[in-house]
């Protein structure tokens, strides 16, 4: 997940403090999604080993121009469902990440928070520019998207070099971000393509003769053979890197936290 972010200037955003009451609503959802027995489980969590995290600092992102584009991209979102193709809901999300801000998302177009794990650099260029699809990693699972977890264990797998870890105790950064994912293609481990674009609803291809409106709006990983789900998006406008979440990893034989 670190990847899919612009190289333009740092100039866009600035940052201000969460109320008590958001810092608290984020950290449960951290830790009620971060599970000590799949740390270390994957390619890409090779040589992790923690067994709780603690959050240091959440800040919420203010960036008018990457807020205005993923605003006019829900709009869009929103003519086209009116156009026929209803969006389907997708289910089963963790209790406290479905339930965070649910009356102020747009849960009839799978808008919904989700974790995206990164290095600390790659977040500053992030929520100053946005994410750009266009230096992905075209060897992804799903080819060349921007890539998000609901769960805090998977995200937390990015925010470091996976062939050389942070020693516990550093400081890492990880986003929070506001995801659209409207109409989701529903696709397993092997039966991935490298896509640059989702598919087609009418043929299941990515390049086809139908338009736009009758294209998934993303892809949703999941079943077996897979230890998380992934959501994927291709088109930067879908997502709003809302709050940069300060974390560390820590140690230890049982977690030091838990929450319901």
């Amino acid at each position: 997940m670190a990847y899919g972010y612009s190289h333009a200037s740092w100039s866009q955003a600035y940052l201000e403090d969460v109320s008590n009451s958001t810092f608290k609503q984020i950290e449960k959802m951290i830790h009620s999604t971060f599970d000590p027995c799949r740390v270390g489980r994957g390619r890409d969590a090779e040589d992790l080993d923690h067994c709780d995290i603690s959050v240091n600092d959440i800040q919420r992102v203010k960036n008018r121009k990457i807020f205005r584009e993923y605003c006019d991209f829900r709009d869009e979102l929103k003519e086209k469902t009116c156009d026929g193709d209803n969006v389907e809901e997708i289910e089963d999300f963790p209790q406290k990440v479905w339930s965070f801000k649910k009356s102020r998302r747009h849960v009839d177009l799978n808008e919904i928070y989700l974790f995206h794990g990164t290095s600390e650099d790659s977040a500053n260029m992030i929520i100053n520019e946005g994410f750009d699809t266009g230096i992905t990693n075209p060897r992804n699972l799903y080819g060349r998207g921007i890539y998000f977890a609901e769960e805090f264990t998977k995200a937390d797998q990015y925010t470091d070099d996976r062939d050389d870890r942070d020693p516990h105790g550093t400081e890492l950064t990880l986003l929070l971000c506001k995801v659209l994912m409207g109409n989701a293609f529903m696709c397993g481990k092997y039966d991935a393509e490298k896509w640059k674009q989702p598919p087609c609803m009418k043929c299941d291809r990515s390049k086809c003769r139908h338009g736009w409106k009758h294209r998934y709006d993303s892809v949703l990983g999941s079943g077996h053979g897979m230890l998380f789900r992934e959501f994927v998006v291709y088109d930067g406008r879908q997502v709003f890197p809302e709050f940069i979440i300060k974390y560390e990893r820590l140690g230890g034989w049982e977690p030091l936290h838990e929450y319901e």
